[in-house]
């Protein structure tokens, strides 16, 4: 189970996604925010308030939409999203 080619992708997959949530969310979000919009620490908090908010309400959606149609239709068109939303960084 563990070293099934599937999981092992799952798992690559889910790593990846946290690396650059994480570097996007708590480097470049403050950075750029900062830097090009002018935003006070007040002003990021609420839009990481907002992404927090947002990841809650879409969590049971996209868990019913995985049991429903299966893991690999959702994660492929999930992590296309998240690499437009990267780029858009750039």
């Amino acid at each position: 189970m563990v070293m099934s080619r599937d999981f092992l992708a799952v798992g690559f997959v889910t790593l990846v996604i946290f690396l650059t949530r994480t570097g996007s969310r708590q480097t470049l979000v403050p950075l750029l925010g900062e830097d090009q919009l002018g935003l006070s620490p007040g002003d990021l908090g609420a839009i990481f308030t907002g992404m927090s908010i947002i990841n809650v309400v879409l969590l049971t959606p996209a868990a019913l939409a995985a049991d429903r149609f299966g893991r690999k239709r959702v994660i492929v068109p999930s992590m296309l999203a998240h690499a437009v939303g990267l780029l858009m960084y750039a």
